[in-house]
């Protein structure tokens, strides 16, 4: 479910669906002419031909009306609604570092209090910095914060001193890491070639490497990826959902078939939904800027 158009992302869709959607097809309306033509009178005909209609309007829908989004609102976790999820989860855009200022990988995680963030957002502001993008989580007893900072390059060194200094009471006892990241120069390659990745499926070992290692085959690059394991359904009979969703890229223009047979591959073996959708409005955006 898209609200945006993407002509070229159908037509794939339609393609890659024709054959299954075709014996499915099959399957309703060889039989169904076959009894229209040959028992039902002709008054029948017509009302026959509306309810076989119906009927493969729903097998249709069901197929392929579904979306691939995972019931958000039975995320286990500390996240408050499905509207913050989604937010959460929505695909960052590739943006390149500003080469004029410098930028630190900040990581903070100990035991639970309040005031954590408070502290950490508290240090960057009172050194001049400006906090990007990042993501904070409790797990337990334990609360995790990464996030992206960057500064005037003269501003860098208290930046990661006022960090370190643990000034703010509730920062006492967390580990406190600050790396430096370098922007890449202006004129490196964009990447040929991005998608986004979502996976849907029963939780078991080895979901998230079985994935992985398609991507590592292909030559697929990890910029964004996020894990949710999901709550049992309430029936019980049905095992507990994990889901995958991210952005993947390459430098080169990999084998779109070979990709699309290890991920169909993918999804039979482990009996789970995966899709691998290519960015297409930003590979145009990319090749224009190449222009």
């Amino acid at each position: 479910t898209n609200d945006k158009p993407a002509p070229v992302r159908a037509v794939r869709q339609f393609a890659g669906n024709f054959n299954e959607d075709m014996v499915a097809l099959w399957k309703v309306w060889v039989p169904s002419t076959f009894i229209n033509f040959a028992f039902m009178p002709m008054y029948l005909r017509i009302p026959w031909v509306a309810t076989t209609s119906l009927l493969w309007t729903c097998i249709l829908s069901t197929m392929r009306g579904g979306s691939d989004k995972v019931p958000t609102n039975e995320i286990i976790g500390p996240h408050p609604d499905a509207h913050s999820f989604e937010l959460m989860m929505r695909p960052a855009s590739y943006t390149a570092l500003d080469p004029l200022r410098s930028h630190v990988l900040v990581t903070v995680h100990g035991p639970d209090r309040a005031g954590i963030v408070a502290g950490v957002s508290r240090s960057v502001y009172d050194a001049g910095g400006n906090l990007t993008t990042g993501k904070m989580i409790k797990l337990g007893g334990e609360f995790a914060v990464m996030m992206h900072v960057d500064c005037e390059p003269e501003q860098l060194a208290a930046l990661r001193e006022n960090l370190h200094a643990k000034k703010y009471t509730a920062l006492e006892g967390c580990d406190v890491q600050t790396r430096q990241v370098v922007a890449l120069n202006e004129g490196a390659p964009l990447p040929a070639y991005s998608a986004h990745v979502r996976l849907t499926g029963p939780d078991q070992p080895g979901l998230l490497m079985r994935l992985t290692e398609v991507f590592a085959k292909h030559g697929l690059n990890v910029e964004t990826l996020q894990t949710e394991q999901h709550m049992m359904p309430r029936s019980g009979s049905k095992p507990r959902l994990f889901s995958v969703s991210g952005i993947v890229s390459s430098q080169l223009e990999p084998d779109a078939d070979a990709i699309d047979a290890s991920i169909r591959q993918l999804r039979e073996s482990l009996s789970v939904t995966c899709v691998l959708e290519r960015d297409e409005q930003k590979s145009v955006r990319r090749t224009s800027s190449n222009i």
